[in-house]
């Protein structure tokens, strides 16, 4: 296990997602398949001029320290979340955008897509999409409430909370 694999590995555990890494199968190669899986994640924002603000480890110890909610949240969407793009558009809510649009449709056995479109808060819009089921793991992650009675999507939670001051 190289130094990268081993510093994730730390972050995995100290924001209690060794279940993640237990489940894999082999074991071994878990920290290597989600390094990969942030990789892909920086090449694709990277191809979107999205800039330097990616998930890095370095990025990922900080939110830990600062905000482990939103590091919980990163960690359940990295683990549940199959491609790059949908895991960008859960990254880029926890940054902080808003969504403005979310669209799925689902015919049986046939298709699916999945649309989210992203406000930052200086205007600027992001859309995501995924021809992958398995990105729908990512609309149980969002909070809902109601503003002036409407309807709002607001922000990109962890499911599994680790009681505060536990680390």
């Amino acid at each position: 296990m190289n130094d990268r694999e081993k510093d994730l590995e730390s972050l995995f555990h100290a924001n209690g997602f060794e279940w993640a890494l237990q489940m894999f199968s082999p074991r071994e190669n878990a920290a290597a398949y989600f390094l990969e899986r942030l990789d892909k994640l920086d090449t694709f924002m990277g191809s979107r001029n999205l800039g330097n603000s990616g998930p890095t480890l370095e990025v990922l110890h900080k939110l830990t320290e600062h905000s482990p909610f939103k590091a919980a949240a990163f960690f359940e969407a990295l683990v549940a979340i199959r491609s790059s793009e949908i895991l960008c558009a859960a990254w880029r809510v926890i940054q902080g955008m808003s969504i403005e649009n979310l669209s799925v449709a689902y015919e049986h056995l046939q298709t699916f897509r999945l649309v989210v479109s992203l406000r930052s808060p200086y205007g600027e819009a992001e859309v995501y999409e995924s021809h992958d089921i398995d990105d729908l793991a990512f609309m149980r992650h969002l909070s809902k409430c109601k503003s002036g009675g409407k309807p709002l999507l607001n922000g990109f939670h962890a499911l599994r909370q680790k009681p505060i001051g536990s680390r």
